[in-house]
C-alpha cells in the first residue's frame, strides 16, 4: 500500500513557523512508513501572522488558489489547515473538494474532550481570547467540549518565532498553571500552531495529572484516521461542491 499523503499548510506567510511544524512532525513520523507528510506555507502577500478576523479572511483569499493549485498537481488523501481558529480555508476548501479538511483547532478540541473532562486553551495575547471563545461556541459549537475556555499567555503570536524558547515556553507554562490553579482544567490545549512542539515544556510546569495536547499532532493524526477511513467530505448538504 502506498503511504497516505497528508497536505499539512501553513496559511500565514511566516516560514518559520512552517519550518519549527516540518521538523517536529518529520520527527512524530519518521519510523511510520505509511504516512507521507508535505508541508506548505501562505503567499508572501498573507499576513505574516493571523490576530484578527480580517487577517483571517486575508490569510484564506491569498491561500486558496495555491492549494488549489497543489491540488492539481497530487493527490493527497487529507488537508489540514495549521491555524488555530475557525479558519475560513477549512469550510472553503471542503467546498472545493471531496479531500478531507482539517482545522487543528476542532481537532484539538475534540480530541482533548476524549482526554479529560474540562479543558481548557492557552493562546498569545488578549485578543484571542474573545476571538476563540465566539468561535468555539458560534463556529463550532464545541464550548461543552472545552469548559476551562481560554487563556492569553500575554505572548503575541510572532513572539513565538522570534523570543528563546525558553521564554516562550515559561510564559505558556506559567498560563497554563493559572488556568490549572484558578479554572481547575484537567487538559491543556496549546492554542496556537506555532506552539508546535512544546507540550512537553508546558508538562512540566502543570504535573502528571493534567495532560497538554498539541493541536497540530491531534489533527495530522485525525486526517491520518479519515486517509486510512477512505473518507471523503460530502456533497449532499452544506459542502456541496462549489466553483470560483
Amino acid at each position: 500500500m502506498p503511504p497516505h499523503k497528508i497536505l499539512l499548510f501553513n496559511p500565514n506567510s511566516t516560514e518559520g513557523f512552517t519550518t519549527a511544524m516540518t521538523e517536529h512532525i518529520t520527527k512524530y513520523y519518521e519510523s511510520n512508513d505509511d504516512v507521507h507528510v508535505r508541508f506548505g506555507t501562505a503567499p508572501v502577500e498573507a499576513p505574516a501572522s493571523i490576530t484578527s478576523v480580517t487577517t483571517s479572511i486575508l490569510s484564506a483569499a491569498s491561500s486558496l488558489r495555491n492549494i488549489l493549485s497543489e491540488l492539481e498537481h497530487e493527490n493527497y488523501d487529507a488537508i489540514v489547515i495549521a491555524c488555530f481558529s475557525a479558519h475560513p480555508l477549512v469550510p472553503m476548501l471542503r467546498e472545493m473538494t471531496t479531500v478531507p479538511v482539517v482545522g487543528i483547532m476542532e481537532a484539538g478540541i475534540l480530541m482533548a474532550s476524549q482526554v479529560g473532562s474540562k479543558p481548557g486553551i492557552i493562546t498569545t495575547d488578549k485578543r484571542w481570547e474573545p476571538l476563540l471563545e465566539h468561535e468555539i461556541e458560534g463556529e463550532l459549537g464545541l464550548s461543552r467540549q472545552c469548559r476551562a475556555g481560554v487563556m492569553s499567555s500575554g505572548l503575541s503570536v510572532l513572539e513565538l518565532e522570534t523570543l528563546p524558547w525558553e521564554r516562550v515556553g515559561a510564559a505558556l507554562g506559567r498560563a497554563a498553571a493559572r488556568m490549572v490553579a484558578e479554572r481547575e482544567a484537567d487538559v491543556i490545549l496549546l492554542g496556537c500552531a506555532g506552539m508546535v512542539g512544546l507540550d512537553e515544556v508546558v508538562q512540566h510546569h502543570v504535573g502528571p495529572d493534567v495532560t497538554v495536547i498539541d493541536p497540530v499532532v491531534c489533527a495530522v493524526e485525525t486526517a491520518v484516521s479519515l486517509a486510512r477511513m477512505k473518507l471523503r467530505t460530502a456533497k449532499a448538504g452544506r459542502y456541496a461542491m462549489s466553483t470560483m
